[in-house]
């Protein structure tokens, strides 16, 4: 279920960025919740249209700067 939520978040957030001036592709895109940080990654490579990476993190326990980067990293490995 949080999938099918996520992809219809990157769609619907990439039809209005689309809108915008030089806004170029969704690169992230993060939900802040009370309790929890979701951390939305679409892959940029040819061929990986509609995939993403999805992460969520505990806010008190986890550590969003860490975890973008270490997405950054893991998708530079799968569309390698």
């Amino acid at each position: 279920m949080l999938a099918g939520a996520a992809t219809d978040l990157v769609h619907i957030v990439s039809l209005l960025t689309a809108q915008l001036a030089g806004a170029g592709p969704l690169e992230e895109l993060i939900v802040a919740l009370r309790g929890h940080h979701h951390v939305i990654r679409p892959l940029s490579a040819p061929g990986h249209e509609g995939l993403f990476l999805l992460v969520t993190l505990d806010r008190r326990r986890g550590n969003l700067a860490l975890a973008r980067h270490q997405m950054r990293a893991l998708e530079s490995q799968i569309v390698a």
